[in-house]
């Protein structure tokens, strides 16, 4: 099994930046990572929405980014009732 060790000051970061966006009210992104650092993304976005403070939004969490090798992991978020683009 793997031991995966995450750096709290690191999910901190991570939180606050996916955060500031959706207490912006910014209706859907997408925020990418290095693929090493997919377990942070994972587990920040998670608890951002076990948190209950945002519940009309959508959360969806790619191993892998959007893009062919770009060695990158991503989370989309949607508010729910936003106009597809």
């Amino acid at each position: 099994m793997e031991e995966i060790t995450i750096d709290a000051a690191a999910l901190k970061q991570v939180q606050q930046r996916i955060l500031s966006a959706l207490r912006e009210g910014v209706p859907r992104g997408m925020f990418h990572l290095p693929q090493r650092d997919r377990h942070l993304l994972m587990i920040a976005t998670d608890l951002i929405q076990k948190s209950g403070q945002f519940p009309h939004y959508r959360f969806t969490f790619y191993h892998q980014g959007k893009g062919e090798g770009t060695d990158t992991c991503a989370i989309t978020f949607i508010r729910d009732g936003s106009p597809s683009p």
